[in-house]
């Protein structure tokens, strides 16, 4: 399981979203698709859910979007917008 790390704040609208680091100073933009698993993650849905919504939304391929979604996870992570519980318990969840 993953967390939108705290010291975020974003908006979105349906062709993306613009996401905040209060600790950085920076922003960071998301397209449409960045913008869906986003808002997603911040109502603390698991990743595997949004995968599956993800596809059926889109007609993609699951295996696909599974490999796209967890690029992007690894993105978010590298950038400290989202974090794993304390355990490290990253699981299948990425």
């Amino acid at each position: 399981m993953v967390a939108v790390a705290p010291n975020l704040k974003s908006i979105s609208d349906p062709d993306g979203a613009v996401v905040f680091d209060i600790l950085r100073d920076t922003f960071i933009a998301l397209n449409m698709t960045g913008a869906y698993v986003w808002t997603r993650l911040e109502k603390g849905q698991l990743v595997d859910a949004i995968v599956n919504e993800l596809a059926r939304d889109t007609g993609s391929d699951p295996h696909e979007v599974a490999a796209d979604v967890a690029e992007f996870m690894e993105q978010l992570m590298i950038r400290h917008l989202i974090v794993s519980p304390p355990d490290g318990n990253r699981s299948s969840r990425l």
